[in-house]
């Protein structure tokens, strides 16, 4: 229909320090080659649907440019214009960035690291400037203009996040028109970027987000109202055939997905 606006999210590739199980946050690594294949695998399910973008939205981070470069070169829709937004970026995790997961729980305590990585409220160690990163990151061009957070909890970092995801609506709602752009738009960001959205927009409560987990490279999709903005849910879209508005939203992505399978 042409009031329906597709906005397909997707985790970047694999990277680095996911495949180390290190903190990384602000931390710009690059993929790994089972990450450049996930973006790939992922243009290859576009491609499948013979979809087409209106435009691809991207943090400023490599692992996330490169992953919605690779995804679109593979679906041959190399041309859709590429956005970058700092505020997509994921959450940043202040002196925890470069440190192995395993070895900080060990040192630390498994229950305070765990509510620093999956919890809404908690919010890890400050970086300081003794962080080897801090300068790579303070004196990085793309963040001249824009605040550095010392740390971020998902509660810290949410803000920013819907900031953008409210001007992707709005950019959709005045200026997409259906007969003669694409009714879909791509976002690709990070696994805390993408949780912030999530819970906002299927209304999970923060005791709740613990379990959301989002998986690398895996494409999964909200149609929008392109007039109002406000999700459009029907029997194709719930995922979980629950007739309860309420458990609907608060389960939608716990177990299942709205997943774009290969055509």
């Amino acid at each position: 229909p042409e009031h329906i606006h597709r906005i397909i999210m997707m985790r970047h590739g694999e990277s680095e320090f996911n495949n180390a199980n290190v903190f990384t946050g602000w931390c710009d690594v690059a993929l790994t080659p089972r990450g450049i294949v996930e973006a790939q695998e992922a243009g290859q399910v576009f491609a499948s649907h013979s979809l087409h973008f209106r435009k691809c939205y991207s943090s400023v981070l490599t692992r996330s440019i490169v992953t919605a470069m690779r995804a679109l070169e593979t679906a041959g829709v190399a041309y859709t214009p590429l956005h970058y937004d700092w505020r997509l970026n994921e959450r940043h995790y202040g002196a925890l960035q470069g440190l192995s997961k395993e070895r900080t729980a060990q040192r630390l305590g498994r229950d305070i690291v765990m509510k620093w990585r999956r919890s809404y409220h908690a919010t890890p160690p400050a970086m300081t400037q003794e962080h080897p990163h801090y300068h790579t990151i303070h004196n990085d061009p793309r963040y001249h203009h824009h605040p550095v957070p010392p740390s971020e909890s998902l509660q810290d970092c949410q803000p920013r996040i819907l900031a953008a995801w409210d001007d992707i609506l709005h950019d959709i709602r005045h200026t997409a028109d259906p007969h003669t752009q694409p009714r879909t738009t791509l976002l690709v960001a990070h696994a805390n970027t993408i949780r912030a959205l999530v819970m906002n927009i299927d209304q999970i409560h923060p005791d709740n987000v613990e379990d959301l987990n989002i998986p690398t490279g895996i494409p999964f999709y909200y149609d929008i109202h392109k007039q109002t903005g406000e999700i459009v849910y029907d029997d194709a879209n719930d995922i979980n055939n629950n007739n309860n508005n309420n458990n609907k939203n608060k389960n939608k992505h716990k177990d299942k997905w709205n997943r774009i399978e290969t055509g």
